[in-house]
């Protein structure tokens, strides 16, 4: 197995582990507290979201590429001196937009809990993106898979106290911050922030990082309001059920999402390392990349759209029977924004965050405009919708600007087949779930293991590292 394999392998370890945990905290959450309460808490975590790009400002993004080329030190360090007065100024516009909109005094308590949480996770951000630029993928998996087991048992102790969701965020927050605390003492005794450079760039803005970081600003902002913009239009069209039935199916494939995630932090320090490849193995990587990422997007699709219904009550209960269908639709987008994923990887490797964030704000914005027209008439799948929407136009935006810098970066055919074969799959098994739903699931098991077990990833990048991009 290649480094990219065994990176992604570790990565995809802790990230798939969070991931669980935090599903884990949301059904017990949603259950304990029925669906208006949880489309509050939902509510709430949706709007703080919206104000983390202003409190990361890109830095997680940056730090990753600039520790991965032997800059981190003093990036790093310059980051941490001016993160103190970005958090203070987003969580002032964040309280203060709060209080002017009105908004009761239970759910500014939630918002603030939740917003300080935000505040401190973004440090942790800085922290793992640390440990992933030096390669120390076991270490940043150890901590994540640590602060949501603290995250877990906490919960769980506020909820069966009777906190309900204040609870749950407090949670959040205590978790975050022993881990953040635990990250950056282990950076600090290694040497690993350079200090002395931070006065250095008050007086000297290096261009070569301090541009991009408005680039990733852009991106990380525009991202949220193409997650967030959904629940927020929600409560304001269709009230807080709706929120929670979204949100429901949202969070799930939010956890989904993790597993590319942990592909991209890989394939990321692959591309900006010491040990960067020529432009031909470049176009080799980000080829294998985007045809492993749309099969492993296949793999976890697929059985999401033929089991939605029952993935959803068994899951959060009866109660969210109605979820199923946002939840089909969302998994639509969690396939496009696997790809995505890929391709901002590969434009942030070449230096090409502008474009991005243009493609970005493109899809930020019809997102906006489509759930304001959407989601008064179709709720939860109406926004759902909109992100679909969003999500493909990104990907044609990024398709475009990645060839035109690599023409033959795109491997259309590998996907033609792929996309023929895993329809004809899941209409095949849709049709036999009619008939009998035992059988059906046998065949959707027997289906995801030839799938793992002949197109992972894993198999994929060892082949193709082994033969053409060293």
């Amino acid at each position: 197995m290649n480094r990219l394999a065994a990176d992604f392998a570790i990565t995809a370890c802790g990230l798939v582990g969070s991931a669980g945990l935090s599903l884990l905290v949301t059904v017990i959450t949603a259950r304990a507290v029925g669906v208006e309460e949880f489309g509050l808490y939902s509510f709430a975590f949706a709007y703080v979201c919206l104000w983390a790009p202003l409190m990361d400002g890109g830095a997680s993004l940056l730090a990753a590429r600039e520790v991965a080329r032997g800059r981190g030190r003093e990036v790093l360090a310059g980051l941490l001196v001016i993160k103190p007065v970005q958090l203070a100024v987003s969580l002032v516009l964040l309280t203060g937009v709060a209080t002017l909109a009105g908004l009761e005094a239970r759910l500014l308590w939630l918002i603030a809990l939740l917003a300080v949480g935000s505040a401190v996770d973004t440090c942790f951000g800085l922290a793992s993106a640390a440990f992933r630029g030096q390669g120390r993928f076991g270490r940043d998996t150890l901590h994540q898979l640590g602060q949501r087991s603290l995250f877990a048992v906490l919960a769980a102790a506020f909820l069966a106290t009777g906190n309900g969701v204040i609870g749950v965020a407090a949670a959040r927050a205590a978790s975050v911050t022993v881990a953040t605390t635990a990250a950056f003492r282990l950076l600090h005794r290694e040497g690993s922030i350079a200090w002395g450079a931070a006065r250095r760039w008050f007086h000297h803005k290096d261009p070569a990082w301090h541009s991009p970081l408005r680039s990733m600003l852009i991106v990380d902002l525009m991202g949220q309001l193409l997650t967030r913009t959904g629940p927020l239009v929600l409560r304001a069209t269709r009230g807080l059920a709706e929120v929670g039935l979204y949100a429901a199916a949202g969070r799930l494939v939010e956890g989904l999402s993790l597993l590319p995630t942990a592909f991209g932090m890989a394939l990321l320090f692959r591309l900006t390392g010491p040990e960067r490849p020529s432009p031909d193995a470049m176009v080799a990587r980000m080829r294998a990349a985007l045809r492993q990422i749309a099969t492993l997007g296949v793999i976890v699709v697929g059985p999401g759209l033929l089991w939605a219904d029952e993935i959803m009550v068994f899951l959060y209960g009866p109660s969210y029977a109605a979820s199923a269908e946002p939840f089909r639709l969302l998994m639509g987008v969690l396939l496009l924004a696997m790809v995505n994923g890929v391709l901002r990887v590969g434009l942030i490797a070449a230096d090409a965050e502008r474009v991005y964030a243009a493609g970005m704000v493109l899809a930020a914005l019809s997102a906006i405009g489509l759930n304001v027209v959407l989601t008064p008439r179709w709720g939860a799948s109406g926004s759902a919708v909109a992100s679909l929407c969003a999500e493909t136009l990104l990907c044609a935006v990024g398709l475009a600007a990645l060839r035109r810098r690599h023409p033959a970066v795109s491997p259309w055919l590998d996907w033609g087949r792929l996309a023929l074969g895993s329809l004809t799959c899941v209409a095949a098994i849709w049709a036999v779930k009619l008939l009998s739903p035992l059988m059906a699931a046998i065949l959707t098991i027997i289906a995801v293991g030839a799938g793992v077990a002949t197109m992972s990833p894993l198999s994929l990048w060892t082949s193709v590292g082994s033969r053409r991009e060293r």
